[in-house]
């Protein structure tokens, strides 16, 4: 058997031996939608979401709580994870996006233009300022009552969040 052939068995197998890392990472190859992130949908309790991620949020996320606001952090490409899962009373209020590979349902996310998003959304998209210098873009949807505001520096996407109207935004509702 020739060194790469061995090295292609060797990953098969691998891969096959270890699935819970993939199922672990199954959140990355979703979109981010006015519903929530692919099958994780805003208003699930932990139980659900956990199913939907295919991981038990509970036990394999990093955790931290403000208040009322319980955060399930995934995924280690930022200092800030790939996402966090924002839980309020046990259930899904905001999904925040960290990862600059996990893209909404129009091909957007951490690192585009924000000129990009404003096209992507029309006249969805609504600029506004807040403090800190960052301009957020956001994209409301009324028949979910959620949502989507990408967090920018006036030209490129820092990270952006998909929730529920009171959890969206520089505070949620945690009180």
């Amino acid at each position: 058997m020739t060194r790469a052939g061995f090295l292609l068995l060797s990953a098969l197998v691998l891969g096959a031996a270890h699935p819970a890392a993939a199922e672990q990472t199954y959140y990355r190859q979703q979109t981010v939608s006015a519903e929530g992130l692919g099958p994780l949908r805003l208003g699930m309790t932990l139980a659900e979401a956990s199913e939907s991620l295919r991981q038990d949020l509970q036990k394999t996320a990093k955790q931290y709580v403000l208040d009322q606001c319980h955060y399930y952090v995934l995924g280690d490409s930022t200092n800030m994870g790939d996402i966090q899962v924002l839980a309020i009373g046990g259930i899904v209020r905001r999904v925040d996006v960290y990862a600059d590979n996990i893209l909404t349902d129009k091909g957007v996310g951490v690192t585009s233009n924000a000129l990009d998003v404003e096209k992507a959304y029309d006249t969805k998209a609504v600029r506004r300022f807040s403090h800190y210098g960052v301009v957020q873009i956001w994209v409301s949807y009324p028949e979910s009552q959620s949502s989507l505001v990408f967090f920018t520096n006036g030209s490129r996407v820092l990270y952006y969040v998909i929730g529920n109207n009171d959890a969206v935004g520089d505070e949620a509702n945690c009180r």
